[in-house]
């Protein structure tokens, strides 16, 4: 940019601040369950948890169109990016409102076709097997927490997306590390108990200009009530 871009810079971004804060304030005037919704999240969690929920909770509001975005990257609220993020982290912003809505457990999982060649003699010998783990992340929860089990043991196969680490552990490749809603609904798949096993918390943000929009108020008590009603299936208790 130009020495003059540069001085301008900061008046511009005020202004689309403003702007920004006009188009969402003209939203939330909005007093109808109808229109768009537009929900973003993680892709494993937004796939295979919300996707059916949200779905089922959209029968019921004929006006209203739910959109789930579940992807990689942070949409950004303060642009209309996103109405609602479902998210595992917590977002330090002076305009959203953030509320922990519930927790999400993590465990380790194997096939019994797996198992069956290799039966599973306690924890002590974890290091020894091919391990599925997400890719290693100072954030990463679960993959820390293997790494904690096992000294630091390299995994056989990592991936960034959960639903390839549940397909691995069918396929029999070895013990993956899964949250637990998804390895406990699996019949195909055997818990294996470890100490320690981690838990995040889930966080549901909305930026406080659209929060009070009826439409978007209706999803966020949905959220929250389907999350609280799902308390044990997303801790494995």
């Amino acid at each position: 940019p130009t020495a003059e871009a540069e001085r301008l810079w900061p008046s511009l971004r005020q202004v689309e601040e403003s702007v920004l804060a006009l188009e969402r304030g003209a939203h939330a005037q909005h007093d109808a369950v109808e229109g768009s919704v537009r929900v973003t999240s993680s892709e494993t969690f937004g796939a295979c948890y919300l996707a059916p929920r949200l779905a089922a909770f959209g029968r019921e509001h004929p006006n209203l169109t739910i959109e789930l975005v579940a992807a990689g990257e942070v949409l950004d609220l303060a642009r209309r990016d996103a109405d609602i993020a479902v998210r595992l982290f917590r977002s330090h912003h002076e305009n959203l409102v953030v509320r922990r809505a519930g927790a999400l457990a993590h465990g380790l999982y194997a096939s019994k076709t797996y198992l069956a060649a290799r039966p599973w003699k306690g924890g002590a010998e974890l290091a020894e097997h091919p391990l599925l783990t997400p890719s290693p992340g100072e954030k990463v929860v679960e993959a820390l927490w293997v790494e904690r089990l096992t000294r630091g043991a390299r995994p056989a196969f990592v991936s960034n997306l959960t639903i390839a680490l549940v397909e691995a552990a069918r396929a029999g490749a070895g013990i993956a590390v899964l949250p637990r809603y998804l390895g406990d609904a699996d019949p195909s798949l055997t818990h294996l108990p470890m100490p320690d096993a981690p838990k995040e918390p889930i966080w549901i943000t909305v930026h406080r200009d659209v929060k009070q929009a009826r439409r978007v108020r209706t999803v966020l008590d949905f959220l929250h009530q389907q999350l609280a009603r799902d308390a044990a299936l997303l801790s494995g208790a």
